[in-house]
This record gives structure tokens, C-alpha cells and sequence, in this order.
């Protein structure tokens, strides 16, 4: 079974994000600026749960994942980064995920990226703190175009 947790608010329980199911966890809602809010464990296992994240102009204005205990099973996870409601900015560090403690290391993610149009592409580099999984840009190619109504 497949499925996505999507939404804004708050799970008291456990969340297992298996890779045999497909599962997604994508916080907030559609648009960016969005926090998922997530009182308990994230649980995710190795090779195939997923994190969808829309990621804009900076950390106030993408998907963000608040979390007490954010833990694994196993190693490489993947980040599915989108468009926010701007292309993300190189050189902008991101605040993926805020937890109290976890027990991953920076090179457990990876990502891909499906920016507006094609040809989109972006390169980074994920980064942990003491309290927040970070992801960097480095280069971002999307063709989000901005439209004053007119074409």
C-alpha cells in the first residue's frame, strides 16, 4: 500500500515511513511556507520512504518538518524538492528538519529535484546541527517564469 502524509499539524503517535510501501511525508499544504508538525518519532527506513519539501526564497518560505526524535532504520533517504512559490536560492540554507535529536549523519540523504519546466536542475549539499537538518543549494536552473497577468 502507498500512500502521502500530507498537512499541517500534529501526530502524537510514531510515524513509520517504509520504503516497501512507497510512503511519502510531506509537511504543510500546497504553496510553501509550510510546517509540518510532528510531536513524537519520525521513523524512516532505508531505500524508499520519501520527503517531499517545496522549497522558495528561503526557510520562511518552504516546507519545514518539526520533530522531537527524528530517527532511522538503515541509511539513504531522498528528498523530493519542488518549486515553492519561487525556485529555491543558491547559497540559502534551507532548514529541512527541526528535532530535539536524531540519529542520521548528513550523507544518510539525497534528493531530486523537479523544478518548473524542463531542463531543471539544482546541486547542494545536506548539513546537520545540533538541532536541524539544513540542505544548501549550490546551483539552481528552473524556468519558473513570473507573470504580471499578461502574456
Amino acid at each position: 500500500m502507498t500512500g502521502t502524509l500530507a498537512g499541517n499539524g500534529m501526530a502524537t503517535n510514531t510515524i513509520t515511513i517504509q520504503s516497501a510501501t512507497g510512503a511519502v511525508i510531506a509537511p504543510g499544504a500546497a504553496g510553501g511556507a509550510n510546517v509540518g508538525t510532528f510531536d513524537g518519532q519520525i521513523l524512516l527506513w532505508a531505500g524508499g520512504g520519501k520527503m517531499a519539501f517545496q522549497l522558495g526564497a528561503d526557510s520562511t518560505h518552504s516546507d519545514h518538518l518539526v520533530n522531537t526524535n527524528f530517527g532511522s532504520i538503515g541509511s539513504g533517504f531522498e528528498f523530493q524538492f519542488s518549486d515553492g512559490a519561487t525556485p529555491p536560492v543558491p547559497g540559502v540554507a534551507y532548514t529541512l528538519v527541526s528535532f530535539t535529536s536524531t540519529t542520521f549523519a548528513a550523507g544518510d540523504f539525497s534528493f531530486t529535484y523537479a523544478g518548473t519546466g524542463p531542463g531543471s536542475s539544482m546541486t547542494g549539499t545536506f548539513s546537520l546541527t545540533p538541532t536541524e537538518l539544513q540542505f544548501t543549494p549550490a546551483t539552481v536552473v528552473s524556468e519558473l517564469v513570473f507573470r504580471d497577468g499578461f502574456e
